[in-house]
């Protein structure tokens, strides 16, 4: 009946459709997670005009890092 690339073929198909029903979708769960505190400052900071601050972490040396400092 089925060949052995037939069954390979089937079982890939399988694992696809099974990762992508395990990761699409928003549980209830994480639609009641509370936000992360600074992403609410930083916009309530956007709707009062105040500047905003990042911290740019890199890992950059010698005239890479130059470059980075000098931007």
């Amino acid at each position: 009946m089925f060949n052995m690339k037939k069954w390979l073929i089937l079982g890939f198909m399988f694992t696809f459709v099974l990762i992508i029903s395990a990761c699409s979708g928003d549980s209830e769960e994480d639609a009641t997670t509370t936000e992360d505190p600074a992403e609410t400052t930083n916009d309530e900071a956007a709707t009062t005009g105040e500047k905003v601050q990042i911290e740019f972490w890199h890992a950059m040396s010698g005239a890479n890092q130059q470059a980075i400092d000098k931007i």
